[in-house]
């Protein structure tokens, strides 16, 4: 995978950590992406999202969507297909 599309998916995630966690928050979660090699195929994006305790599942629920959402305009991943 390219760095520009990693660079790509690393700003659009972090936009969806701004818009499903309180922004005050943010300065305190890590978003780190990198490649896993395996069975399935060479390449496939894993994308770590450390957040501090204490968030309301529903806002982690909108995180998880916005990232499907990301994978999906970037490298045409269905959201079945992430979990």
């Amino acid at each position: 995978m390219s760095t520009d599309i990693k660079k790509q998916i690393h700003s659009k995630v972090r936009e969806f950590v701004l818009k499903t966690l309180a922004p005050k928050e943010v300065k305190y979660d890590y978003v780190s992406i990198r490649e896993a090699f395996g069975y399935i195929g060479d390449g496939l994006p894993v994308i770590d999202v450390d957040l501090r305790p204490g968030r309301d599942a529903r806002r982690k629920k909108a995180l998880v969507d916005g990232i499907s959402e990301v994978l999906k305009e970037t490298l045409n991943v269905s959201r079945e297909d992430v979990y």
